[in-house]
Parts: structure tokens; sequence; C-alpha cells
């Protein structure tokens, strides 16, 4: 009688581990918007989206939360970009590289369990042009 009410007990543990481990991520990492003003805001949410739409395909494992890290200046020519805000796109002053840093349960970037989580997003007219 009483080995199933312990497994039960160790599946709900479990259940409530693994529940946490979403809810840490999902609620306490920002997504890195609030650290960056003007253009690069903007080239940040495209990150975000360019991240969330081709991730999946890099990455065979879904991703809880993606968080852009770093933004740097890559030059002075104009870089057409589109965000939910605006899906049908406008050109920003600068090209922009990101790094977008995926994680996954209990805070855990993906990069260190897989070696595949950081992510540098450019200008698509960038890489066209080299």
């Amino acid at each position: 009688m009483k080995k199933p009410l312990l497994c039960i007990t160790i599946i709900l543990l479990i259940i409530i581990l693994f529940g946490i481990g979403i809810i840490i991520p999902k609620y306490l990492i920002s997504d890195g918007l609030g650290n960056f003003k003007g253009e690069e805001k903007e080239f940040a949410k495209y990150a975000l989206l360019q991240t969330a739409l081709f991730g999946n395909y890099f990455q065979k494992k879904p991703r809880i939360k993606i968080k852009v890290i770093d933004i740097k200046k890559i030059n002075d020519e104009k870089c057409f970009i589109y965000i939910e805000d605006n899906p049908d796109g406008f050109y920003i002053n600068s090209q922009y590289v990101a790094k977008v840093r995926t994680y996954k349960l209990f805070y855990i970037p993906l990069e260190l369990l897989i070696g595949l989580g950081d992510f540098e997003i450019y200008c698509m007219e960038y890489y066209i042009r080299k």
C-alpha cells in the first residue's frame, strides 16, 4: 500500500520541479528590449522575431525564452527590417548585429547544454551583398 503512495509522491515532485523549471525562465528573464533605445531597440525586436521564426529549424528541442544580449553597429548603410508591430517592414539608418541567447529549463542557456543556443542575427541585405 505504501509503494503506490511513494510512486505518486515522486511523480508529483517531478511534475512540480518541471513546472518550476519552466516558470523561472519564462517569467524572470526579460527579452532584453529594455536595454536598447531607438534603432537598436527596433533591431532587437527584429532579432527576437528572426530567432523565433528560424531558431526551431536549427534547434530540434524547443526553447523557453529568448533574450537579446548585445547589439553592435556594423556600418551606416540602411537596413530593411520587419517586426510584429510593422510586418510590411521599414528601413533603419544603420546595420547592426545582435547576439541572441536562448534559454531552457531553470535559466540554463541552451548553449551550455548542446552547444547551439547563441545566435548572431544580421540584416539580410548585409548577407546578400557579401
